[in-house]
């Protein structure tokens, strides 16, 4: 089996979801089936868009090129995107030998048998900002989320830029309270970080609807700004 590839590498440090802070390796996978309009990895989105990048590697490979950057079996593995869950099979998951994490935005099933090999599955609806709200499904979403073993972690992360987000977010989030829920702050300029993070945070704080969500901001973005290579 060969895997489109878009980058990889680390080691860093995870900048959101429930792993924020922790040190991690990245595996980028090249191609996506949403196109969102403020998506910051546009280049592993399609080859329309500059920058695009893919090699096509098999598992060996990858684990040679997560060697070389100091990679060992006890580190985690983030598989990102482009969406992951369009590629990612159970023979992949076996073959590296790791810790491993995913985000997707639950567009597409986790392939036969890759749930069990992800100990940390974030699913990341895309909101209306995103200009792909409207492909949201939420039976898919459910069975993601509901079907993995009680020893795994599985979280919901939702991207807020504005109001419009936050009301939607709210709505579609319901029924889903057994999960943690992040609320991740959306801003397409590092400055701004604070900036946001500090009115979701007070806009959260005087809503009971909000009252079990976690808030963090993008801290990749916060440290490095737009690269996508740390």
């Amino acid at each position: 089996m060969v895997y489109p590839i878009s980058q990889i590498f680390g080691p860093t440090y995870q900048g959101e979801g429930p792993l924020i802070g922790t040190r991690t390796f990245f595996v980028r996978f090249a191609g996506c089936d949403f196109d969102c309009s403020w998506c910051d990895t546009k280049y592993a989105v399609s080859p329309k868009y500059p920058g695009w990048i893919k090699t096509m590697m098999t598992i060996n490979d990858v684990v040679r090129d997560l060697t070389k950057l100091g990679w060992r079996e006890w580190d985690w593995v983030t598989l990102s995107g482009g969406n992951p869950a369009l590629f990612v099979d159970e023979e992949f998951c076996s073959g590296i030998r790791s810790k491993l994490a995913m985000e997707t935005q639950g567009s597409v099933a986790l392939k036969k048998g890759v749930s069990p090999w992800i100990y940390s599955l974030v699913v990341s609806p895309k909101p209306p900002s995103s200009g792909m709200a409207s492909r949201y499904d939420s039976d898919l979403v459910y069975d993601m989320m509901f079907f993995r073993e009680t020893k795994l972690l599985t979280t919901l992360k939702y991207v807020v830029f504005d109001e419009a987000d936050l009301e939607w977010t709210i709505e579609i989030s319901k029924g889903f309270e057994v999960f943690r829920r992040f609320l991740s702050v959306g801003t397409t300029t590092p400055e701004t970080i604070l900036e946001k993070t500090k009115w979701l945070m007070e806009r959260a704080a005087t809503d009971v609807r909000l009252k079990d969500f976690t808030i963090l901001p993008q801290l990749h973005t916060l440290i490095w700004g737009r690269r996508t290579d740390v």
